[in-house]
């Protein structure tokens, strides 16, 4: 069955307002492996690419220390936040799976990574909101990003319990804590491995 684009508005709003029910619809369309695989790279590359349009358009500012010494924010390309985004979705899919299973989920792999892949599309629509708000209310623009990571975080706590079967959300968050842990830990090595991230802010030198 072909999935328009007023399901996809649909399935948004649900996952803003009951995402039980959000879950459910995804369960229901019963999506093949390879789909939910394509959505998630898709995703996140079409994250990337808005997370550098958002950057362009309002970069970091510089941060001047108590020393006098101007910090400037680290920046990575498109490419390798492309690369980061798609293998942080997939690590923290397989996490979820595994790490849910071990503490008595029941949910299979295929359902796990649909649940995922929809989260990271959803993610693509706040991101292009941000875009749209940082052109036309910027005070704005971070408020919906906040709202969109709380959103999306209450959603796969649903989609956790939905999944696995479980009884409560307080398992749920229990498996995403240490799922997170784990991928954190995974992207530690990914990111010290290409030498980024270790020395965080760039100096920029001092004011006179």
């Amino acid at each position: 069955m072909p999935i328009r684009n007023a399901d996809i508005w649909a399935l948004a709003r649900l996952t803003v307002e009951r995402p039980v029910e959000a879950g459910e619809r995804i369960r229901g369309l019963d999506l093949p492996r390879d789909i939910g695989w394509m959505v998630l790279i898709l995703a996140g590359v079409a994250s990337a690419v808005l997370t550098g349009l958002a950057d362009l358009l309002a970069p970091p500012q510089p941060v001047t220390l108590a020393s006098g010494e101007v910090m400037t924010p680290p920046r990575m390309s498109p490419l390798l936040w492309g690369v980061i985004s798609v293998a942080s979705a997939a690590l923290l899919t397989a996490a979820l799976w595994r790490i849910g299973g071990m503490m008595g989920g029941q949910a299979g792999f295929t359902l796990m990574l649909n649940l995922m892949a929809w989260l990271q599309l959803f993610m693509v629509l706040v991101l292009a909101l941000q875009v749209v708000l940082i052109l036309v209310a910027p005070p704005l623009s971070v408020l919906a990003l906040i709202a969109g990571l709380v959103i999306s975080f209450r959603a796969m706590a649903h989609f956790v319990n939905l999944a696995h079967g479980f009884s409560s959300l307080g398992r749920s968050a229990g498996v995403i804590a240490l799922s997170f842990l784990a991928i954190s830990f995974a992207l530690v090595l990914f990111l010290s491995a290409f030498g980024i991230g270790g020395g965080g802010a760039t100096p920029t030198g001092a004011v006179q």
